[in-house]
């Protein structure tokens, strides 16, 4: 496993106050995009468009990326639906970890996990709802 500092993450945090999409490598920001709630409403394919946007702004493509970071919960649940939807996608596509962020999305929180090896199990990782994991039996 890379150093924090040596790994570059593809955060998406669809959870919190509208959308919001980045790269960071270690803890420095390489490129985001952050749409407001509103902004995010216009079309169901702005996701994609946002990731797609970023990638083309930092030159990268997603091989170059290490781990996938998503917001969880606690906060908007059709949100943490897409967000885990997209990541658990990519995932598959790419076999890279993840780590599921149940707070707001900060570094130093990516960074304990990182470092603490707290990644989250593709087929483990569920959307919060009400505080806890929302798993469909």
């Amino acid at each position: 496993m890379k150093k924090f500092e040596e790994t570059t993450f593809l955060i998406l945090d669809c959870v919190s106050d509208g959308i919001y999409v980045a790269i960071f490598y270690g803890d420095k920001e390489i490129t985001s995009k952050k749409l407001t709630k509103e902004e995010s409403r216009r079309s169901e394919s702005v996701i994609f468009c946002l990731i797609k946007e970023i990638f083309v702004k930092s030159k990268m493509t997603f091989a170059d990326i290490d781990c996938h970071v998503v917001g969880i919960g606690v906060g908007s649940w059709t949100g943490a639906r897409i967000g885990v939807s997209i990541i658990k996608a990519l995932c598959l596509a790419n076999k890279k970890p993840i780590l599921g962020i149940v707070e707001d999305i900060k570094i130093e929180t990516i960074k304990q996990k990182y470092n603490t090896n707290e990644f989250t199990r593709i087929e483990d990782l569920e959307p919060y709802y009400d505080g806890k994991p929302y798993v469909v039996k």
